[in-house]
């Protein structure tokens, strides 16, 4: 830890430093109001076993409670940036962890151990939770999700323990601090001490006690000196530093990176004020205070925190277009877009799409190098409405499981519009035998003009045994296509004399009377859902064309 203090004078601090910043600032009370994490979300520990969750901008949201009445509240780690994460405190002086449901709720109290004295941070990685501990043994701990001990690293130390850690994303290479101005490395698959970091890195004159630090996307590394934060290079070389601002009059502590991966926060140790830095031009982007409830402000985290040793998995699904009108008969498509929590695509998923409505399909498509997955369906015969729903499949089991990340679109299908100059006639007593084996007989005129103004009548007769009916139409659209050969007809009718049915008839011009193959013909009703099939014709003729 930062300050190296007897119990009393822990105690002593924690008192004074509630009844100042309560007097000041009226201190937030927990609540029950536990709502899902929210990307960017900052929790910091501010003592007395609590941890204040607020928005990026700074609004309180509620006050966990570990349990555990720890005077220091430090370094926290999530177990992901789904929506279903879990979150885990280390509670410093009360020598135990505590493990959060999404909602902020306490799942397991106490978490993992035994710790030998002081557990002080952690960090989740593929192959377990990694806890770095300031005292005692210093060793570092290893502990599977649900807190059975795995193995512990005997690592080199400076003046205090293995303090703050972190894990490069080769899964091996740890990373920590130990309040000096070195930064060490071990590797815990080989149980070996490397090289430092970086060694003697900080400014001649400045603070040379180092604590939170985390390795970026690029392998540069943050840390928290006191007096300012480090940015190292991937070869340990300092590349820029952040001075602590003036309103920071204690010193800098807890150091944790936004989803963004453009921006850092940090804090002051026993004011608790709140800094974000964005780290190419060092400015401080957001301010605002922690009311502290123990002796400091020790732990930053960041909902969404970019963690390298975790394999980053897709936090987001969005399809576009939301909502889409096209005509029936026509091809419709949507795009899945899936990102991580930092807002970057995830390629690899498999998403599922599934169809419901006036079609009834499914598909499974994998996204590309920009988190993308496409999929297309042919629209149904008759308008209607579609729900398209698809979620990122992560585990690959066919089903939507908690945390898979999921969207909603809309698709309705409306009738075409009529083909100007389109005619159809059917002439010399048309009929067909109907899929259900029924002779039927059908006529009619149909006719658009140069504006697409329609007119005319279909009849049809299904002369039963099976479904006997007998059909009046008007018409409503007309489509020629472009083959010249190939139309269609939708209008309304009278089934029996009753009623009004959208019904659909396709037809084919194969020729006059005597030419092979036969003209066809076609007729679905909508609501009947009768289906005469697409059928040769037994007699008559059907003349398409169109002039306009």
């Amino acid at each position: 830890m930062g300050v190296t203090l007897s119990r009393a004078g822990r105690l002593f601090l924690a008192a004074v430093a509630t009844a100042v910043m309560a007097l000041a600032f009226g201190v937030p009370m927990a609540s029950a109001n536990h709502i899902p994490y929210t990307i960017g979300e900052v929790f910091a520990g501010v003592g007395d076993g609590k941890i204040n969750r607020y928005s990026p901008t700074g609004v309180f949201i509620e006050q966990l409670d570990t349990t555990s009445n720890s005077l220091e509240q430090t370094g926290m780690c999530f177990d992901g940036n789904t929506p279903t994460a879990h979150l885990r405190s280390t509670n410093f002086t009360a020598n135990n962890m505590t493990r959060f449901n999404n909602l902020g709720g306490v799942v397991t109290h106490p978490w993992a151990g035994p710790f030998n004295a002081d557990p002080e941070s952690c960090v989740v990685a593929a192959g377990g939770i990694y806890v770095g501990q300031a005292d005692g043994t210093r060793d570092i701990l290893k502990f599977d999700p649900s807190g059975v001990l795995l193995d512990s690293f005997n690592v080199a130390t400076g003046p205090r323990g293995s303090d703050w850690i972190d894990l490069s994303g080769d899964q091996c290479t740890m990373l920590y601090t130990s309040e000096g101005n070195d930064i060490y490395r071990y590797d815990v698959c080989t149980d070996t001490q490397l090289p430092n970091f970086a060694t003697d890195f900080t400014a001649p004159g400045g603070s040379a006690t180092c604590y939170a630090l985390r390795i970026r996307a690029n392998d540069e590394v943050l840390v928290a000196c006191e007096d300012r934060v480090y940015r190292l290079s991937p070869a340990g070389t300092v590349v820029q530093t952040y001075p602590k601002p003036l309103t920071a009059t204690s010193f800098l502590f807890a150091l944790n990176i936004d989803p963004d991966g453009a921006t850092f926060w940090t804090a002051d140790f026993f004011t608790g004020n709140i800094y974000r830095y964005d780290i190419t031009t060092g400015v401080i982007l957001t301010t605002f205070n922690a009311v502290i409830e123990g002796v400091s402000l020790a732990g930053l985290a960041i909902f969404g925190e970019p963690v390298v040793s975790l394999p980053s998995g897709p936090a987001t699904l969005t399809l576009d277009p939301k909502v889409a009108v096209n005509p029936v008969d026509t091809e419709h498509c949507v795009t899945a877009t899936v990102r991580d929590a930092a807002g970057d695509p995830v390629e690899g998923v498999t998403v599922v799409f599934t169809v419901t409505g006036s079609v009834n399909t499914s598909a499974e498509v994998t996204t590309d190098a920009n988190g993308e997955a496409t999929f297309c369906y042919d629209g149904p015969a008759f308008p209607g409405a579609d729900l398209i729903h698809a979620f990122a499949d992560t585990d690959d089991d066919d089903v939507q499981d908690a945390g898979e990340p999921f969207d909603d679109a809309e698709k309705t299908w409306v009738l075409p519009v009529t083909t100007p100059g389109c005619e159809i006639k059917i002439t010399n007593g048309g009929w067909i035998i109907a899929m259900n084996g029924d002779r039927s007989s059908f006529g009619g005129n149909a006719k658009a003009d140069a504006d697409g103004n329609v007119s005319g009548s279909e009849e049809y007769q299904d002369h039963g045994p099976a479904q006997p009916f007998n059909l009046h139409g008007n018409i409503l659209v007309i489509l020629c296509g472009a083959d010249n050969k190939s139309a269609t007809i939708f209008g309304t009718a009278t089934i029996d004399g009753a009623g009004s049915h959208l019904y659909r008839i396709d037809v084919v011009d194969n020729g006059e009377p005597g030419n092979k193959p036969t003209d066809t013909y076609q007729i679905r009703i909508f609501d009947t859902a009768y289906d005469s099939g697409n059928q040769p014709l037994k007699g008559g003729n059907i003349q398409v064309k169109r002039t306009a």
